[in-house]
């Protein structure tokens, strides 16, 4: 029965989404795909899951009713004030960023790019140092993971690998302006996977991924030059592009998942689940991380229902983390308590970090305020055609996506990467539009 009425509700909605939006992939349709794939793998009980509680499926229910009704107010307000189609595909050659043909977009990938890759050979040559070899560090994988987490690795030039995603950004931008892939444009992923391998950490190639998909998309819609005018070969040029950049996300994440010495025989595990055993990518452990985060939020609400953080403390923990420096506040810890469901593991939605930051509030509001404001600016990109727009666009985009995992605004990583991309973009517009004029 709840499978059924997942379904329905999922399609439902994604289909009030695009005759609200105009386009399948939105940021609603992004939320519902999101929340219902891990929804629907949690009730498929491949685990032992415990059952989730009445008030977990409240506060998810309320999210998503919240979250809904922020994005389709400001919709719903355009129509009664009969505002024009958005839609209207323009020349993106006369998009400032690329006055002179995206010269100054590509060689600022290739500086970002070889910035983040010093970057990530610093931390590497850092662990080099404290184990012998390239093979003792993956040996040592649990270990070094251990340390990043307690802050124990010394000498790392702090928070590097954000110019990494400012790279990722532009080369959505470009790879949808060129319709083709090239090195330069993978170049970003590169200093991504060294970057996050040597954190033997998933998340931060996901989330670049993701963003780089944002952008991309959202760019294209752009594009004056319609499906039916570009040929076959510019678009299997366009399909390669993403081909190769899902190739370097699995073959990063797989790459940690396998090197971190995962433990893939869960006594809780069906025997279905257990035949996956392994596998370099799809493995009880992805299973594990793709779908267990409700039942954590459901402990949560179980164990420590009254447990209240300082306020704001988790969504704007990169402020709380500069004041800590000063004392002014204790240093907030960046990892969650876990949770036995019956395994043990401690990431639990957004939700959590919103309910301990704001109490219940928190759990109608932000949803509210996250849906309204990706809406807003969903309609500002496409209006005016702003790349600054579409940098807050995107970064919407990945708070949603991630919203069944975690509260990315906790990011430092994310939070600065983001300001960066705001600061560069009008510099590098100038600089286009003066290469131009000096052409």
């Amino acid at each position: 029965m709840i499978f059924l009425a997942l379904f329905l509700i999922a399609f439902f909605v994604i289909l009030l989404s695009k005759s609200a939006f105009n386009k399948w992939i939105n940021h609603i349709s992004i939320y519902v795909f999101s929340w219902f794939f891990m929804l629907f793998l949690y009730e498929m009980k491949l685990m032992n899951y415990i059952e989730l509680s009445g008030i977990t499926w409240a506060a998810v229910s309320g999210a998503f009713l919240s979250f809904l009704a922020g994005s389709l107010i400001v919709t719903y307000a355009r129509r009664i004030y009969k505002k024009d189609d958005v839609f209207i595909r323009s020349d993106i050659n006369n998009i400032k960023i690329f006055k002179d043909g995206g010269i100054v977009v590509k060689y600022s990938i290739l500086v970002i790019s070889i910035l983040g890759i010093l970057g990530a050979i610093q931390l590497w040559m850092i662990l080099i140092r404290m184990y012998g070899s390239i093979p003792a560090v993956f040996l040592n994988a649990n270990d070094i993971y251990r340390l990043r987490v307690e802050g124990e690795i010394k000498g790392v030039i702090p928070y590097i690998s954000s110019i990494s995603y400012v790279g990722v950004f532009l080369s959505g931008i470009y790879v949808a302006y060129k319709r083709k892939i090239t090195i330069i444009s993978i170049l970003p992923f590169v200093a991504v996977n060294l970057r996050e391998i040597a954190n033997f950490a998933r998340a931060g190639i996901l989330s670049g991924f993701f963003l780089f998909l944002a952008t991309f998309i959202l760019f294209r819609h752009l594009d004056s030059r319609r499906e039916s005018d570009i040929n076959v070969k510019s678009k299997l040029k366009v399909g390669f592009a993403i081909i190769v950049v899902v190739a370097l996300v699995i073959g990063g994440a797989g790459l940690v998942r396998s090197t971190r010495g995962t433990i893939e025989s869960f006594r809780a595990s069906s025997q279905n689940l257990n035949q996956l055993r392994g596998g370099f990518f799809i493995t009880p452990s992805l299973y594990l991380y793709a779908s267990s985060h409700v039942g954590v939020l459901s402990r949560y609400f179980e164990k420590d229902f009254d447990e209240r953080n300082m306020f704001g403390e988790i969504t704007f923990q990169p402020v709380y983390n500069f004041l800590s420096k000063f004392g002014v506040v204790k240093h907030p810890s960046f990892y969650d308590k876990g949770y036995f469901i019956p395994m043990w593991t401690n990431t639990s939605t957004y939700l959590r970090p919103l309910y301990g930051d704001f109490g219940v509030s928190g759990i109608f509001l932000f949803p509210f305020l996250l849906g309204f404001g990706a809406s807003f600016f969903w309609y500002q990109f496409f209006e005016k055609k702003k790349l600054w727009l579409l940098v807050v666009l995107s970064f919407f985009y990945v708070i949603i996506m991630f919203s069944f995992l975690t509260l990315y605004t906790r990011s430092g990583v994310f939070i600065i990467s983001f300001f960066i991309v705001l600061i560069l973009i009008p510099i590098l517009e100038r600089l286009s539009s003066w290469n131009f004029a000096r052409k």
